[in-house]
């Protein structure tokens, strides 16, 4: 019978095998791809939502309508990420991956956890198809990172996905990628401006940061702007950092936001 020193040990052997392919190979084998919607969500009205959550979705978003969009527009797959107002109950996310995965549909997906996670816990995540771990900071007053989960996530050989507002960014982006962490930028960086997002590529370490090419909605952008600001954006990220650290996605079921008509649409918006 294994002591615990031995157990630990045997664990970590078996996760260098696990994770062969860092998290930085992980994201690049998504980026720059027209093929894959990089930023999707799915839920039910029934699942189990925090108490303090910013917004409560109005209707299903089920993983059969994103499948049919995908199929619709001949994509080959995506990611799915956990919305915020689930917290950190992922299992709708999980489930709905292994279904579309067992389909043969190439998906892939974006968690969030509980400050008190173990690596142990995110590599079985990683095993699963879990590409990266959202950490969402939209709302928080001076919000702090949880360093010692950062530097979990990175053991675990997975990515940090960062939804913050693009001045908290640039505080928080260089304190992930100093410790080698692989960084994604939610919608542009939720920047106000192509200088401010350029300010962002630049923080670039190491090509550790990617950037979601997606729901220029959510931009503090006046809507009038946001069709001239997205083709500005993509001009100057792929001149920053280079088409390979692009992620395209539709954020289907575009919450907060009944003004979008089609998942088409979105999709097709940012692909310039």
């Amino acid at each position: 019978m294994l002591d615990a020193t031995e157990k630990k040990r045997d664990f970590f052997r078996q996760r260098s095998e696990i994770t062969a392919e860092n998290a930085v190979n992980l994201i690049e084998r998504l980026a720059g791809r027209r093929d894959l919607d990089g930023h999707a969500h799915v839920f039910h009205l029934s699942d189990p939502m925090i108490e303090n959550r910013r917004y409560t979705p109005g209707q299903d978003a089920p993983l059969s309508e994103w499948l049919s969009h995908l199929l619709a527009n001949e994509l080959k797959g995506g990611t799915l990420v956990q919305p915020s107002f689930l917290g950190t109950d992922n299992s709708r996310l999980l489930a709905s991956m292994r279904q579309a995965q067992r389909d043969g549909w190439d998906v892939t997906g974006s968690v969030q956890v509980e400050g008190s996670c173990t690596v142990e816990d995110l590599v079985v995540l990683r095993q699963a198809g879990v590409v990266s771990v959202r950490l969402n900071m939209l709302g928080q007053q001076n919000p702090v990172l949880d360093r010692p989960l950062v530097e979990r996530i990175i053991a675990a050989q997975l990515a940090i996905e960062l939804h913050a507002p693009a001045k908290e960014t640039m505080t928080i982006a260089p304190q992930i990628m100093a410790r080698g962490g692989c960084l994604i930028l939610d919608h542009y960086g939720l920047a106000e401006s192509a200088e401010t997002l350029k300010v962002l590529a630049s923080l670039s370490h190491d090509g550790l940061l990617f950037v979601k090419a997606s729901a220029p909605y959510r931009l503090p952008i006046a809507d009038a702007d946001q069709a001239e600001a997205v083709r500005e954006f993509t001009i100057m990220l792929r001149e920053e950092l280079g088409e390979n650290r692009l992620i395209y996605g539709s954020d289907w079921p575009h919450t907060q936001h009944p003004q979008i008509l089609s998942f088409q649409s979105a999709f097709e918006s940012v692909l310039q």
